[in-house]
């Protein structure tokens, strides 16, 4: 589940672990993610709270971000909307 500055105590203090990426030779990398506790994968209560934590951070990471088409991958061209008349349309 994404975390940041404002969820991680609290996935933390629920028993979540953050996600580390060990790489050979090289000190573990850890990422803005946290693993579910098995309360949460047993009580629907729990997991739709951490889920909407996930969510919130979520936003938060993408409202920082700069809006520009760079930013918005590699997948920005199959978001364009064409909204040009064609000749067999009506006005």
């Amino acid at each position: 589940m994404k975390s940041d500055a404002e969820t991680t105590s609290r996935f933390e203090t629920a028993g979540s672990r953050r996600w580390a990426h060990a790489r050979e030779g090289r000190a573990p990398v850890t990422i803005p993610n946290h693993k579910l506790p098995d309360e949460a994968l047993d009580d629907p209560d729990v997991m739709a709270e951490r889920a909407r934590l996930a969510m919130e951070a979520s936003e938060r990471a993408a409202s920082a971000k700069p809006n520009t088409r760079a930013s918005q991958g590699r997948h920005a061209d199959n978001l364009r909307v064409d909204n040009r008349e064609t000749a067999g349309d009506p006005p």
